[in-house]
């Protein structure tokens, strides 16, 4: 996680899209029953160098889980950091009510930044926070909200004032390219990244490349 990021007076006047945040998790499946161990986001204020820009990443422990042989095989590497018993590797790591508490954190001062953004974009998104990612509305989105109603209450209720029901999912902005809404893998070849890794701050800049790439702004 760096919050470290001292904050800047940013200017939109020059930026080619409204500020977003990319939000991607890493969960044990995909049925409710499934954790969330993994939340990174990446705010995309549309000015800075993407090295510069506002990060947020958090692994989660649990004392157990529910976890489907899919998700298993995607998150060998984070399930093993998990169950390290290395100091270091440990300190990675957080329980999910401290997780949710630091993760709302991050999104008020997204959002706060996006206060200074210009009125006419404020006012098709009601002023709140648009949230990225590749199918964002139908998976992030609704495990992000039953995670922190079920660790985090005071959370949710805060993320509900802050964040917009408009999402964007950088598959749509590819459409014409591929003639169907294609995978970050697809997108990723066309930006210049790498396969996509399954660690959630690697797949929230992944997001970040797609839009800067269509922007002009690589």
């Amino acid at each position: 996680m760096d919050l470290s990021n001292e904050t800047k007076s940013y200017s939109y006047k020059d930026a080619k899209y409204r500020p977003y945040v990319s939000v991607d998790i890493e969960t044990t499946g995909i049925s409710d029953d499934c954790a969330v161990i993994q939340i990174a986001g990446v705010f995309d204020d549309g000015v800075s160098p993407i090295n510069e820009l506002k990060t947020f990443n958090q692994k989660i422990r649990y004392r157990g889980f529910y976890s489907e042989p899919v998700a298993i095989k995607i998150n060998q590497k984070l399930l093993e950091q998990m169950a390290s018993r290395d100091e270091e590797t440990q300190a990675l790591f957080c329980h999910a009510p401290e997780a949710g508490k630091k993760f709302l954190a991050f999104l008020e001062d997204c959002f706060s930044h996006c206060q200074s953004y210009d009125t006419a974009n404020e006012l098709r998104t009601g002023g709140k926070l648009v949230m990225a990612g590749k199918n964002v509305a139908a998976f992030d989105d609704p495990k992000l909200r039953k995670f922190l109603s079920e660790h985090y209450p005071k959370g949710a209720k805060q993320y509900d004032k802050i964040m917009s029901y408009k999402t964007l999912d950088p598959g749509s902005m590819y459409y014409t390219d591929f003639g169907y809404n294609p995978s970050l893998s697809a997108i990723n070849e066309i930006t210049g990244r790498n396969e996509v890794t399954h660690d959630a701050i690697d797949d929230a800049f992944d997001v970040v490349y797609a839009v800067r790439h269509k922007a002009g702004m690589l």
